[in-house]
């Protein structure tokens, strides 16, 4: 890649970071912040865990993560607001990661195109999703969307790895299961993708690679399991809050 071109590539997401900074810092207070933030407030300063000592009426996961941005300032509702933008600038890479992997075509070890109208490309999508009507709302705001949406992606960015061979398929499955499990505990409506991927990967194996169960569907099992392990938990220590929570 020509100076030019990654000049280009830097100021445009130092940009993409300044926009959702930017986001944060002015977006208006969401009603349904406070569920997310007063959970990690609980878990860092009180030590409680959701459904067994408060009610909490999403998936576990989201509300860990949010007790490490109230550990780390004193200015808890910026600091969540903060990890958001964080964890939305990861989404924008893995997407540009995910684009350049599409776009090149190519085994592994091969470089994406680098061209002028594989940036404006690259570019292009990471603005449709910035400027997106919901995005508007969700990129902003101390919300959960933003973890689920970064491991979804890390979970396709693992499966697509594999499947063009730039990593092994039993460790891409593995990290794809265990990537779209953490998304689904972290907001249930994101479960639906496990079944998703469970299908890529099974028309892959049907259709190009033919190979059994243990390259593929066992390890992607396992990661979906172990992921799922401390929701297990919390599930077993009060199921009847985690039921209505998540269920009702």
């Amino acid at each position: 890649m020509t100076i030019s071109r990654k000049i280009a590539q830097s100021v445009f997401y130092l940009l993409t970071l300044a926009i959702l900074l930017g986001r944060a810092v002015t977006q208006v207070v969401s009603h349904d912040e406070n569920q997310f933030i007063a959970a990690g407030q609980m878990i860092a300063h009180q030590g409680w865990l959701p459904y067994r000592d408060f009610p909490y009426t999403h998936m576990p996961y989201g509300a860990f993560l949010y007790a490490l941005s109230a550990s780390l300032s004193p200015y808890q509702y910026l600091a969540a607001r903060f990890l958001g933008t964080l964890t939305w600038m990861g989404c924008v890479l893995l997407m540009a990661m995910i684009f350049r992997q599409i776009a090149s075509r190519k085994p592994s070890g091969s470089e994406a195109p680098v061209s002028w109208a594989y940036l404006l490309g690259e570019f292009a999508l990471i603005l449709v999703f910035l400027y997106h009507p919901i995005s508007s709302y969700v990129l902003g705001a101390a919300l959960n969307h933003s973890f689920s949406t970064f491991f979804s992606l890390l979970a396709f960015l693992f499966f697509l790895s594999a499947v063009t061979k730039r990593i092994p398929f039993r460790t891409g499955a593995f990290w794809s299961g265990l990537c779209v499990s953490i998304a689904a505990c972290v907001r249930l409506n994101y479960a639906s993708l496990v079944i998703t991927l469970l299908i890529l990967w099974a028309l892959y194996f049907l259709t190009v690679e033919h190979l059994g169960l243990t390259k593929w569907f066992l390890p992607f099992l396992g990661g979906v399991s172990i992921a799922a392990l401390p929701a297990l938990v919390l599930f077993v220590l009060s199921p009847s809050h985690f039921y209505y929570g998540n269920l009702v």
